[in-house]
């Protein structure tokens, strides 16, 4: 029965979802902090904005047809990170 409740819940999960490879890069150009609080905004054009006490990030979000592109700058107790995600979605 158990292998039944598994199997059901991955295919009505596979049948809702497209597959998909990405691509992550992380540049650490310094040691990241492991826990902040910001405050942000997110402006139509899919970018955005968060700010807090000794940090900040600003970052996108693009679509290309099958394609997904995503990057931010974050600058957190005097150290910076940058980060790119490449997406290609298959379609069913």
């Amino acid at each position: 029965m158990k292998k039944f409740i598994a199997a059901l819940l991955f295919v009505s999960t596979t049948a809702t979802s497209s597959p998909y490879i990405e691509y992550k890069r992380t540049e650490k150009l310094h040691e990241a902090p492991k826990q902040y609080l910001r405050a942000g905004y997110k402006a139509k054009n899919n970018t955005y904005l968060e700010i807090g006490d000794s940090s900040w990030e600003a970052g996108y979000k693009v679509k290309f047809k099958k394609f997904l592109v995503k990057g931010k700058f974050e600058r957190a107790n005097g150290k910076n990170k940058l980060e790119t995600e490449i997406r290609y979605t298959f379609e069913k």
